[in-house]
């Protein structure tokens, strides 16, 4: 039997002896009650006792679809939920120089429909903060419910839709605020608005109109002149930011008026379009604005101009380099809307079915629109027929194309011989028109 040292024997040591009076069986004995287990023995058994206890709550916790999918984001690496995730949520476009947290935590790239990247927040309250300067900054309270009651938002709620993709079933967040020219400081608004209108002026050009060509003064004017002498016509862009009257956007529109899902684009609005948010993508913000049209007309007799009432939108992909505004156009292919030249004549011949459907070829159109080095030469319409959705010709290029139209000092023209049997009513290009035409397609500089 093992024997503990003498030095040993404390509180935890009893001695058994006979009673009193009894007959002795033997010496005194002594029992000891502590464990017989080692210091290093003592902490091995601590170990593992807790180890099975962790691993059965666990196995607990696990058993529950919400924790499942709180592991499985943990583990994976880019924390992408998983398709049957609850919960998710998109936030909506933003400049993408700025930086979003939520409950103080940042989120890089921002995760929108775009690069669908969700985020899983748990239930709750939770508070959303875009910061991007110079805008003022951004902040609201999204509830996200749960099995519990969940007390309200003590500060301005945000908004939600619902924005289910092929992979994930989510809401998108927007704050109650828009990005826009109110979310800047006076100064500021003042910087942006000159830099898009010095842009605009470098799409502006000039024109001669030769004796014996029409020209109107507006788009859609009911009076057509004849130049008795050579004209100087100049086209120019405006800047339209005010808001006092009700918008009344002309060519192609993504919304009543000049709005963009409820947002008036006098104020720029931003577009779903060319920045997927990607943390190596560079930091732009894709917005349209709106446009005023202008001609001027100007001869030795004769000075006329046009009343500029044609309001279109503009595409522009804006950046913030070193405290200043940077304006362009974004890359060709993107959209239509990248060429305020041809603006009024996408809506033209967008907007009658005539052009689009060639009735008596049994066939559809489908249209390109360009402009050259300058866009006062003229607005550029190429057609190539298809039937059933196969094209006649396997080119794209403008100089395949089966009709041209020419948009040329707001009269609309037939440019070669085959547009004019198929719309008769269009006047045939004159020589100079017929020299912008093939210009515009040997050498286009804006394909829409």
């Amino acid at each position: 039997m093992h024997q503990l040292p003498e030095h040993e024997f404390d509180d935890k040591t009893i001695e058994v002896s006979d009673l009193p009076g009894a007959e002795k069986q033997g010496e005194v004995r002594r029992l000891w009650l502590g464990s017989r287990l080692t210091y290093k023995q003592k902490r091995q058994r601590l170990f593992w006792t807790s180890a099975l206890i962790v691993l059965a709550l666990l196995g607990l916790l696990a058993s529950l679809a919400p924790v499942r999918v709180l592991i499985g984001e943990s583990f994976s690496g880019n924390s992408t939920p998983g398709p049957n995730a609850r919960n998710l949520y998109f936030v909506q476009l933003l400049p993408g120089w700025g930086q979003l947290s939520v409950d103080g935590k940042l989120y890089n790239p921002l995760p929108t429909v775009l690069n669908e990247q969700p985020i899983h927040l748990a239930s709750g309250i939770h508070t959303l903060t875009w910061e991007g300067e110079p805008f003022a900054p951004l902040t609201c309270q999204l509830t996200v419910p749960g099995a519990g009651s969940t007390p309200p938002a003590r500060g301005q709620a945000c908004l939600t839709n619902s924005a289910n993709t092929a992979q994930y079933k989510a809401s998108v967040i927007s704050f109650p605020r828009a990005v826009n020219l109110t979310s800047l400081s006076g100064g500021e608004q003042t910087n942006l608005k000159q830099a898009v209108q010095d842009f605009l002026d470098k799409q502006g050009s000039s024109e001669y109109v030769q004796p014996g060509e029409q020209y109107k003064l507006d788009y859609d004017a009911q009076e057509t002149f004849t130049a008795r002498q050579r004209l100087q016509a100049t086209q120019s862009f405006l800047l339209d930011t005010d808001t006092q009257r009700p918008g009344a956007c002309d060519g192609p529109t993504v919304g009543p008026g000049c709005t963009l899902q409820q947002q008036d684009c006098r104020l720029f609005c931003t577009v779903p379009v060319g920045n997927n948010h990607q943390a190596e993508s560079q930091h732009y913000w894709n917005t349209f604005v709106v446009v005023r049209e202008h001609w001027s007309f100007q001869g030795d007799n004769t000075s006329r101009q046009s009343r500029a009432n044609h309001q279109t939108l503009v595409l522009l992909r804006i950046s913030r380099v070193k405290d200043s505004w940077q304006i362009a156009f974004l890359p060709q292919g993107y959209s239509g809307f990248n060429n305020p030249a041809c603006t009024l004549t996408m809506g033209t011949i967008f907007g009658n079915a005539r052009y689009r459907q060639i009735t008596q070829k049994q066939q559809d159109a489908d249209w390109q629109f360009a402009t050259g080095e300058r866009g006062a030469r003229g607005c550029l319409a190429a057609a190539q027929f298809y039937i059933n959705y196969s094209r006649t010709s396997t080119q794209s290029e403008l100089s395949n194309a089966d009709a041209y139209l020419l948009t040329r000092f707001n009269i609309l023209l037939a440019g070669n011989a085959k547009a004019h049997e198929i719309w008769p009513d269009l006047p045939l290009v004159s020589l100079e028109a017929r020299q912008a035409t093939d210009e515009i397609i040997s050498r286009p500089s804006i394909i829409s």
